[in-house]
C-alpha cells in the first residue's frame, strides 16, 4: 500500500500545530472512484463527498485510530507515524473502498494528514471484517 501525506499537514507540523501524542486521529474509507490530491485535499470537507456512506458496518466519520507512535527513520529521511490496525465488521452487504484517509479530528477543520492507497478497489464480503493493517505515513520535507 502506498501512502501520501497532505501538503497542509506539512505546513501545520512546521508551525508546531500538531502534537501527535495529543491529537485524536480518525481513519475514513473512500469510495472506489476517489483520487487523492495532496495539494487540494487540505481538510475533511474537501473530500467528504467521496467518503463511503453509512452502510454495512461502516459509519461516516470512520473510526478513531489508536496507538499512535512516531519514529525517526534515517532510511526514509522522514518521521514515520504509525497507528494500530483499524477494522469494521461487515454485515448486510459488501463493502468496497479504494483507500483510507487519516484526519486529525481534534484539530479545527479536521485537517487531512494523508491517504493510504490500496492500489485498487478492495472488497470485504458480508460477514467478514474490513481491516486496514500496518497503518503508516512517512512525513518528509518538514
Amino acid at each position: 500500500m502506498a501512502s501520501l501525506v497532505s501538503n497542509n499537514i506539512l505546513e501545520l507540523i512546521s508551525g508546531a500545530d500538531v502534537d501527535f501524542d495529543a491529537v485524536t486521529f480518525n481513519i475514513i474509507l473512500m469510495a472506489p472512484d476517489f483520487t487523492f490530491n495532496r495539494v487540494n485535499h487540505d481538510e475533511y470537507l474537501d473530500l467528504s463527498v467521496s467518503e463511503l456512506p453509512t452502510a454495512y458496518g461502516y459509519t461516516i466519520g470512520g473510526v478513531v485510530l489508536a496507538g499512535v507512535a512516531t519514529t525517526r527513520s534515517d532510511l526514509l529521511n522522514a518521521l514515520l507515524v504509525t497507528w494500530n490496525n483499524a477494522a469494521w465488521p461487515i454485515a448486510g452487504g459488501n463493502l468496497q473502498a479504494c483507500g483510507a484517509v487519516i484526519i486529525a479530528a481534534s484539530i479545527a477543520n479536521d485537517p487531512v494528514v494523508g491517504f493510504i492507497d490500496f492500489g485498487g478497489t478492495m472488497t470485504t464480503y458480508n460477514g467478514g471484517t474490513y481491516t486496514v493493517a500496518n497503518i503508516a505515513l512517512a512525513i518528509a520535507g518538514v
